[in-house]
């Protein structure tokens, strides 16, 4: 679908000077440079102190603000000032940006997730997964006194997407890495768990077919 994109603070013209006595208003319209048909947008910083020395009227359309900073007071016809102040917003995380971990010997823990799981770790930078279209990432908390990341010190447990956990249970069984003897099969997929040469357990899990 076709859009228009604007930065309504820095792209468009300020037409604040044209106002009277406010040196310092600043006025964006973005209803053409938006190329809006039936409705209209702009931005608007008020000086402290300032009142517009006229209103307007609208027959068949509505007017919304949205107070970003600070605080002022708005009238409609016929009725009384009424207060208009900034409601706080709740900023929320998009998604999981990165998983971290500490080593006794971070090098070679690093060749040990290489040799084993198949990730090439680039030093501090680490390795990077690319997102799949559909997938999703959980994040969740569990009690201290739950068994499920394994030893009670451990405090978090990475979960690894893999295509074949039986294969790759077999492969780490082979190579003489410590691995959980019980597996897990759910409706959104089958579960293992393995243990690096730090001592952290890890889960393997493959998504069911088609996820």
């Amino acid at each position: 679908m076709p859009f228009t994109l604007r930065n309504l603070k820095e792209d468009l013209e300020n037409f604040g000077s044209r106002f009277d006595d406010a040196p310092d208003l600043e006025f964006r319209m973005a209803t053409q440079a938006l190329e809006l048909e039936k409705s209209g947008m702009s931005y608007q910083r008020v000086p402290p102190g300032y009142r517009f020395p006229y209103g307007h009227t609208h027959h068949r359309q509505e007017e919304v603000y949205v107070v970003l900073r600070g605080s002022g007071r708005g009238r409609t016809a016929g009725s009384s000032p009424a207060p208009c102040r900034m409601v706080s917003v709740v900023h929320r995380v998009t998604g999981i940006g990165g998983v971290f971990i500490r080593a006794r010997d971070a090098e070679a823990l690093r060749r040990w997730y290489s040799e084993h799981l198949g990730i090439t770790i680039d030093g501090d930078s680490g390795a990077q997964f690319t997102w799949t279209r559909g997938g999703s990432t959980v994040f969740s908390i569990f009690a201290a006194s739950s068994p499920y990341f394994g030893r009670p010190d451990q405090p978090c447990m990475i979960n690894f997407r893999v295509d074949d956990l039986a294969g790759m249970l077999a492969q780490l069984r082979a190579a003489g890495v410590e691995v959980i003897d019980e597996t897990a099969d759910a409706e959104y997929g089958k579960f293992g768990w393995a243990v690096d040469p730090e001592g952290n357990r890890f889960e393997l899990w493959q998504p069911p077919s088609g996820a």
